[in-house]
């Protein structure tokens, strides 16, 4: 009964069951057996072990059976042989046996085909994954081995270096780089090998085409192969450039503040000398000898008053501050300025009846140095040069960024080597350059000073050279001819000035009473508005009030307006000043004034300024 239920067991069981002799001979085996193998009972029994197994396996496994049919085993994978020689993988438990028959070996075999098919496919999808990021990746990624040949290399090593289809393999640093640069990666390498842990380095490399770039490579060893070292390299060349730009950003904002407290400074000064002489020569005779030399010291002030300008400009750098620009005098005097030490011979043409423009005068010189120092550059500093202004009108929905309207157009025309196609997209694109030792900012800064200015600038090419056009919003009519600064407009009434300066509020006080006006001052805004309450209270009221845009420690002038209108909605405001970032100098009606006055002005601008603002 017991037999007949073991041979029943052998028989059903769904597990190969395999008994051999110590020599590898089969005794016995089952019907899952025969099925799991492809073999007849009978043609196992004929034969051993060497069936089921691939002759570059037979060795390890008579070496492993030995002891294992001794002492018995478990072994979770075991690759074996169908009879007709396809791969099986079997889990198998070997178990000593003591029968009346001698020392015998039996053997459970489970099949785990699918399992371990499904394993390596998982693996093989893993493998795929890892192989299409590797190669997708921009990063260069490579693996080298204990003789610091590459073994493996991604796409993107391929492509900057320009070795394709594996040409990268089995080559040592200094096959493909220059000793120098060999030598810091070779030591570099030679670090990570004694470290047990990844280390990071910043590594100068030159591309194929000859450019310099920086990358920051992380590097480690693979424990499985000896002496490996693998590294995923970035590159920081872009990085470490706007770092420096960045840098030296903060420093121009430093010197710019430094030169903006310079220039409100020296403004204030220069209101009470040219306020002054300007008083001083409305009261002497015109033909004297003191009306002369009056006249030469304001001369000197208005040359101080443009270097001043100038200091304004690189300080602000934001809004630009409009006011009627005469374009050809402006292109021609920075054309001129620039080309001075260079060999460039330059043509001017304007057209006539050339329109105004409405823009900063500052800034729009900043533009066009820049554009004529580069097409000077192009051309080696000799050469010809042209620059061309006329009027242009531009229709609604044309190919220009631009609103319809009047324009000015300024064109630069060299005729240099021209600029290539692939760089000529980028001609504008901050920090970028084809120059050495330059920023690569003059362009891009051009670029949004005209944008600012509601205008565009576009850069051509061919073969002749390069054209740098440069649209401005013209002014709607032409201006009339000014009076003469020291034409002087008299009127009355009273007159309320706000001024932080002692000196600037004596010169307005000596220039309002020869204009015919009574004043009053005050040091800040909160006395402005104590004194413009008092005046209301008291039945004198202010025809005008002129407001100091920015008071250190205490009420500005637009604070100082919005407490006014609170007071009187009617209140006339003219805003003066001779520094300011704020956008309220470039557009005061915005924010409430009336008129708008820059120091320092002499008593004839000064007095038609608060003739208009009465006259509203």
């Amino acid at each position: 009964m017991e037999n007949e239920l073991l041979k029943a067991i052998f028989d059903s069981a769904l597990d190969g069951i395999f008994i051999i002799d110590l020599e590898g001979r089969y005794i016995d085996v089952n019907s899952a057996g025969c099925a799991m193998f492809g073999y007849s009972k009978e043609e196992l029994i004929a034969g051993d072990i060497r069936l089921l197994l691939f002759p570059e396996d037979v060795e390890r496994a008579f070496e492993r059976g030995k002891k294992s049919w001794r002492e018995g085993a478990f072994v979770p994978e075991s690759r074996m042989r169908r009879k007709d020689g396809s791969e099986v993988w079997v889990e198998l438990t070997v178990k000593p046996l003591k029968t009346k028959r001698g020392d015998l070996v039996l053997g459970i075999k489970r099949d785990i085909t699918g399992r371990k098919r499904a394993a390596l496919d998982e693996k093989r999808k893993s493998t795929d994954l890892l192989r299409a990021i590797v190669d997708n990746t921009m990063a260069v990624i490579f693996l080298k081995d204990g003789d610091g040949r590459h073994i493996h290399v991604n796409r993107s090593f391929e492509e900057v270096f320009r070795l394709p289809g594996g040409t990268a393999l089995n080559r040592t640093n200094h096959e493909i780089f220059p000793k120098e640069i060999a030598d810091a990666i070779q030591e570099s390498d030679r670090k990570v090998r004694e470290s047990s842990s990844p280390l990071v380095f910043e590594e100068d490399i030159l591309h194929a085409d000859g450019t310099p770039h920086t990358y920051l490579t992380v590097k480690f060893t693979i424990p499985s192969i000896p002496g490996s070292v693998c590294g995923i390299a970035t590159d920081i060349t872009e990085r470490k450039m706007i770092d420096r730009e960045l840098l030296k950003a903060k420093k121009l904002e430093s010197i710019g503040v430094l030169a903006g407290g310079i220039a409100h400074d020296f403004n204030n000064l220069l209101s009470g000398i040219i306020g002054n002489v300007s008083v001083a020569k409305a009261l002497t005779g015109a033909d004297g000898k003191v009306h002369s030399l009056l006249g030469e010291i304001e001369k000197a002030a208005l040359r101080s008053k443009d270097l001043t300008k100038q200091l304004l400009t690189f300080s602000r750098g934001g809004e630009p501050i409009r006011e009627r620009v005469d374009i050809a005098q402006l292109v021609e005097d920075s054309a001129r300025l620039v080309l001075r030490e260079t060999g460039v011979q330059c043509s001017f043409s304007f057209q006539q009846g050339l329109k105004e423009a409405e823009a900063d005068p500052g800034q729009l010189s900043q533009v066009m140095n820049n554009i004529v120092l580069n097409a000077a550059q192009a051309m080696g500093n000799s050469g010809r040069m042209e620059v061309k202004a006329g009027n242009v009108a531009v229709g609604a929905n044309g190919p220009l960024p631009l609103k319809e309207g009047d324009y000015v157009l300024v064109s630069i025309i060299d005729h240099g080597p021209g600029i290539p196609k692939k760089v000529l997209g980028r001609v504008f694109d901050p920090f970028f350059t084809t120059k050495e030792r330059a920023s690569g900012l003059g362009l891009a800064i051009s670029y949004s000073i005209v944008k600012k200015h509601g205008g565009a600038i576009i850069a051509e090419s061919s073969k002749d050279g390069a054209t740098f056009s440069v649209y401005l919003p013209a002014a709607a009519k032409k201006a009339e001819a000014r009076p003469v600064s020291d034409t002087i407009v008299r009127g009355s009434g009273r007159i309320l000035v706000m001024d932080d300066e002692e000196l600037v509020r004596d010169t307005t006080a000596s220039m309002l009473e020869l204009l015919g006006y009574d004043a009053a001052f005050a040091e800040d805004g909160a006395r402005a508005v104590e004194l413009y309450k008092e005046a209301i209270r008291d039945s004198a009221p202010f025809e005008a009030v002129i407001l100091d845009l920015t008071v250190p420690n205490g009420m500005g002038g637009l604070d100082t307006l919005h407490e006014l209108l609170k007071i009187d909605p009617r209140v006339k405001a003219i805003v003066s000043s001779g520094y300011s970032k704020a956008p309220v100098m470039s557009d005061y009606r915005k924010h409430g004034f009336s008129g708008v006055i820059t120091k320092p002005y002499r008593v004839g601008e000064f007095g038609r300024a608060l003739k208009a603002v009465l006259a509203e």
